[in-house]
């Protein structure tokens, strides 16, 4: 089984890339894991409408929140800088309020050129100002790519693009969740925030997991999800993920590492 879409890794670097992430995982999520209250975020980021959804390990529940309304309703009359800062400003109160075991946050759509430079700096800000300033609030970070979000939710990447996508996800989250996500980015955050529960959930199962050899890392990320809660598409993503942690390009350091 191909793990990586853009090119092959050999199964002995997927077997020591997958045990060296698990094992920085468990060890940076277990210090948060006595914090009754302690949750973890999903992260929809976006220059007119961040939203994010919480939830918590053993909640059935999620919560979902928008930017604030004079960002969402009155956009226009604040320049680009302005909005940021009070979605800087929406996101410190939110970590304060709900400090993360694990965040989850979608990484940029690099074929989209609408917006791409303003949105990079939205990023840039979430990154250094939520992330990076506040190590006691925020555990590990990880981002998830929008084919890895489609994944999670519509048991495929394989679906048509644009606002059918949208429409598909926001309906799949009420079935799924029973939420009725009022706008694409909440249902976006919904399942985002559904991932890093669910990578808790498989980090505190599996903890230090070592492979006798090359084939046990193909054929648990083949069919290990069996005796598992996770479906087949659910825990293919999760082990994208896990192991795709040592690409620096596509996703973040765990600083608390």
């Amino acid at each position: 089984m191909v793990i990586m879409s853009k090119k092959n890794i050999p199964l002995k670097v997927q077997r020591k890339m997958f045990e060296n992430n698990l094992s920085l995982l468990s060890a940076a999520i277990e210090k948060y894991t006595n914090n009754k209250n302690a949750y973890v975020l999903g992260i929809d980021p976006s220059l007119a409408d961040t939203a994010v959804g919480v939830s918590r390990i053993g909640w059935k529940k999620m919560l979902v929140f928008d930017s604030p309304d004079i960002i969402r309703t009155k956009s226009k009359e604040y320049s680009p800088c302005q909005r940021i800062a009070f979605t800087r400003e929406y996101l410190l109160n939110l970590v304060k309020k709900y400090p993360a075991q694990l965040v989850t946050i979608e990484g940029y759509a690099y074929g989209r050129e609408q917006n791409r430079e303003l949105m990079g700096e939205v990023g840039g800000m979430i990154r250094l100002n939520i992330f990076y300033d506040n190590p006691n609030e925020i555990g590990p970070v990880i981002l998830v790519g929008p084919t890895q979000l489609k994944k999670y939710i519509l048991k495929t990447a394989q679906v048509a693009g644009g606002k059918q996508t949208k429409q598909l996800i926001i309906k799949e989250v009420y079935k799924q969740f029973n939420i009725d996500a009022s706008n694409d980015n909440q249902a976006d955050a919904l399942v985002l925030c559904a991932i890093a529960r669910d990578i808790v959930e498989f980090v505190n199962m599996f903890k230090a997991k070592n492979f006798n050899s090359d084939k046990d890392i193909r054929d648990f990320i083949a069919s290990g999800w069996h005796d598992t809660m996770f479906k087949k598409y659910q825990w293919e993503v999760i082990c994208q993920l896990i192991i795709n942690r040592c690409d620096q390009n596509n996703l973040l350091a765990f600083h608390s590492a």
